[in-house]
C-alpha cells in the first residue's frame, strides 16, 4: 500500500483505492472483512472502511444497485491532490445529489442527513448543476416529484431541475 496515509483524506482515500486494486489482482481480505464485502458486492449495497491510524471512514457504494450507475461511473471525474500521485475518481454533484434523493426516498422520506445534503449541494453547485441531466436521472430513480415539492420548503432559489 505504500507509506501510511498521515490523515489527510485524499491520502486516505487513495491508500483504500489501492487496497481495491490489490483486491482486484486476487490479493485475499482477512475473514470479517472479506465476509463484509462479499455481502456488499452481492447486495450491491455499500460498505466502509476505517483507517486505523486516523480514523477517517470511507464509504464505498458497489454499482448496479440503479439504472444511473452506468451513467454515474461514466460521469465521474479524475480529480488530482498535490499530496496524492494518482488520481482519484469522483463522482459528480448531479450523481451525488440524485443518489442522496434516492436514499431520502428509501428511508421514508424522514432523513435529517441525507436532506441536508441535497440542500448542501444545491447551495453550493448553484447554477452549474446540469438540470437537464437531474431531470433524466430523476425520473430514472423515481425521485421526480421530490425536487418540486420540497425546493420552496428550503427556500432555495432553484425552482426547477429543468430550465
Amino acid at each position: 500500500m505504500g507509506r501510511e496515509p498521515d490523515g489527510d483524506p485524499w491520502e486516505v482515500a487513495a491508500a483504500v483505492a489501492g487496497v481495491l486494486e490489490d483486491v482486484g489482482r486476487g490479493t485475499r481480505l482477512p475473514g470479517h472483512s472479506r465476509a463484509v464485502w462479499l455481502r456488499a458486492v452481492q447486495e450491491r449495497s455499500s460498505a466502509n472502511v476505517i483507517d486505523t491510524l486516523t480514523s477517517l471512514e470511507v464509504d464505498l457504494f458497489m454499482a448496479g444497485g440503479t439504472p444511473l450507475d452506468r451513467d454515474a461511473l461514466d460521469r465521474r471525474v479524475a480529480t488530482v491532490s498535490a499530496d496524492v500521485a494518482r488520481p482519484l475518481h469522483v463522482h459528480t454533484p448531479e450523481d451525488v445529489l440524485l443518489q442522496k434523493l434516492r436514499w431520502y426516498r428509501r428511508g421514508g422520506e424522514v432523513s435529517d442527513r441525507q436532506w441536508r445534503d441535497v440542500i448542501g449541494i444545491v447551495r453550493v453547485q448553484g447554477t452549474r448543476l446540469d438540470r437537464s441531466y437531474l431531470t433524466y436521472g430523476a425520473a430514472l430513480l423515481h425521485v421526480s416529484d421530490l425536487p418540486n415539492g420540497y425546493w420552496p420548503r428550503s427556500r432555495l432559489a432553484f425552482d426547477r431541475w429543468s430550465a
